[in-house]
């Protein structure tokens, strides 16, 4: 398809930075065109980096997805728009997420209907599309900003373990946090494989309901296991991320003689009783 270009090409400034000391504006940088103009929306900082979109410009004329270098003074463009990956993104910010950035166009996308959502990867500098807008969930969206919004910590059952679904960590995405949820979306883990190749992880959690657990040492610990599988170990050290709901740490902090005052206190040890009362 043909898409729509401007009447006029014309240059657009990026933005200007404004020193209050001085009461003076300085502009930080042009667009010409090919690298986007017409920018709207906010910028969104990561890694001394700003991050926006602009309406116009780009190899297609739809738009771009561009950085600007705070240390460097350097605007580039990322990634051009189109009419399959989305274009026209109507005063839309990029929301940062696990190291990431989200946004939303207003058009293109399957049979160019109604925008897409889309990922943008700063350190692989990769843009993939990961949702098309239709009739059916909504589409031709403006002035969107996507919120994070933390996922509450599962419940568990006490009766037997409950599984998430397994993921492969490789090259792919083992320098990335891989969220561990239940069918609900609930938390339940977190791995950061730090570049280790995993394979095929899964990760399992129980929930005891009675009172509070004590070891052989008579030391007491909380009221959920959770288990991580791998299918490959380790060469470098694998960093985890927990959930634990508010309710089991006070059982544990009000246990007399449990010692724990603050969630600081609380170490992380490996057993091997997966789903056990023990």
């Amino acid at each position: 398809m043909v898409l729509p270009q401007p009447a006029d090409l014309m240059e657009w400034e990026l933005y200007s930075e404004y020193n209050a000391d001085i009461n003076s504006f300085l502009k930080k940088a042009d667009f010409n065109g090919m690298n986007g103009f017409d920018a709207r929306g906010e910028l969104t900082l990561y890694k001394n980096k700003m991050y926006g979109l602009t309406f116009w410009g780009g190899v297609n004329g739809v738009g771009v997805l561009y950085e600007y270098n705070l240390l460097t003074a350097v605007l580039s463009k990322k990634a051009d728009l189109s009419a399959n990956l989305g274009f026209w993104p109507i005063m839309s910010s990029l929301t940062l997420n696990n190291d990431k950035l989200y946004g939303i166009t207003s058009y293109g996308g399957i049979a160019n209907e109604g925008g897409v959502l889309f990922e943008y990867n700063p350190e692989t500098d990769v843009y993939t599309k990961k949702t098309d807008f239709v009739a059916t969930n909504g589409r031709l969206s403006d002035c969107a900003e996507l919120t994070v919004v933390p996922a509450p910590t599962a419940k568990g059952d006490p009766v037997f373990c409950t599984n998430t679904a397994d993921v492969v960590i490789n090259a792919d995405n083992n320098k990335q946090w891989i969220a561990f949820t239940n069918t609900a979306g609930d938390a339940v883990a977190e791995v950061y494989a730090d570049g280790n190749n995993l394979g095929n992880t899964s990760v399992n959690y129980y929930v005891h309901n009675n009172v509070v657990r004590k070891d052989a040492g008579n030391k007491f610990y909380l009221d959920r296991n959770i288990t991580v599988d791998v299918e490959k170990q380790p060469v470098m050290p694998v960093k985890l991320r927990l959930y634990i709901r508010k309710s089991e740490f006070e059982a544990l902090k009000n246990t007399p003689g449990s010692g724990i005052m603050n969630p600081e206190d609380i170490g992380v040890f490996k057993n091997d009783d997966d789903c056990s009362g023990k």
